[in-house]
């Protein structure tokens, strides 16, 4: 793996970590170069998620 690469797959553990997703962070060590794409949409949609929801109830106590 590349210098760039290797970056990259730290930033995705990072990402991770800042989600918790304390479970893929166990088993990293265990993902193949292949992995990271899925993991990398997995990550995508969580963070995605998890600001939807964030959003949602900003508006919701704002309304109240």
């Amino acid at each position: 793996m590349n210098t760039i690469a290797a970056a990259r797959v730290e930033q995705l553990k990072e990402r991770a970590k800042a989600l918790k997703l304390y479970g893929l962070i166990n088993q990293w060590e265990e993902l193949t170069e292949s992995d990271y794409e899925w993991v990398n949409k997995l990550i995508q949609w969580e963070e995605t998620q998890r600001h939807y929801r964030s959003l949602e109830r900003r508006l919701s106590v704002s309304v109240n």
